[in-house]
């Protein structure tokens, strides 16, 4: 199996039933949808395996009947003609990324910066993750990559699978520096990888070792579930891009991220 199409399954087999709950075909395409999240990333098209990109244009209807923006991901830019004449503006340039997760958990952590396993139990952690997910994720940055997402349905779809996400299928961490809540991450378990998503650090706590300690321990749990090899995706050329890859992650394929607003769809 071409490795684009391999780690993508991977990832839609990690967010499937946290942040996605509508995955299905449609002319022999397929087609992912969150009832929750608006943005992109989380409703789109896949055109990993397709040479018709006529096909994923047709299928406009069914963004319009969600009241949603149509998404269609692509690996090539061989499309990228037909998309613009047909409305689609090219929106994002990601990278997937993976590393051997032994080499991960090895990285260096500064004694001041401490990883805590969310406690589900309290309402004061999961209020708390969330509070530090906003703020790392909206901070108004023009570094963040996502700072123009979706943060009220994804915050919604977050707190669903804070409280509700098996052990087996996500873990949820979040990080303190001189006892300080500075940062929130996760690690979703999938077939063969375990995804590193969502890794968050508030702007006053940035650039202090906060982001290594966190990427280490999801490397040093995934080991201990028995998974050899790490993933992620972020924007190519994007802060979490070089981080990542001066920390042994490589970019194993690119992808396009293409959307045409909902009012413009036939």
């Amino acid at each position: 199996m071409d490795i684009a199409v391999e780690l993508l399954n991977e990832f839609i087999i990690q967010v499937d039933s946290l942040y996605v709950d509508d995955i299905f075909e449609k002319e022999g395409l397929r087609i992912v949808l969150s009832s929750t999240i608006s943005d992109p990333w989380w409703n789109f098209v896949d055109c990993s395996t397709t040479t018709e990109i006529h096909k994923a244009i047709d299928l406009e209807s069914v963004f319009k009947e969600r009241k949603l923006d149509a998404c269609i991901v692509c690996f090539s830019n061989k499309f990228d003609d037909q998309l613009k004449s047909a409305g689609f503006t090219k929106v994002s340039h990601d990278s997937w990324l993976t590393a051997a997760a032994d080499r991960a958990a090895d990285i260096p952590v500064k004694a001041e910066v401490e990883i805590k396993k969310l406690d589900k139990q309290s309402t004061t952690d999961v209020e708390l993750f969330l509070d530090l997910n906003r703020q790392g994720f909206d901070s108004g940055d023009a570094e963040d990559p996502y700072s123009d997402a979706d943060h009220e349905g994804f915050t919604a779809a977050l707190r669903d699978a804070l409280l509700n996400a098996p052990s087996n299928q996500a873990q949820f961490f979040i990080a303190y520096l001189n006892d300080q809540p500075a940062g929130v991450s996760q690690v979703l378990f999938g077939e063969s990888t375990a995804g590193l998503y969502g890794g968050a650090v508030v702007p006053e706590f940035r650039n202090q070792g906060v982001g290594k300690a966190m990427l280490a321990k999801r490397a040093e749990t995934a080991l201990n579930r028995g998974y050899s090899k790490l993933l992620l995706q972020t924007e190519v050329g994007a802060l979490p891009y070089k981080i990542f890859t001066a920390n042994g992650f490589v970019p194993q394929f690119e992808l396009d991220i293409w959307t045409k607003p909902v009012a413009e769809l036939s």
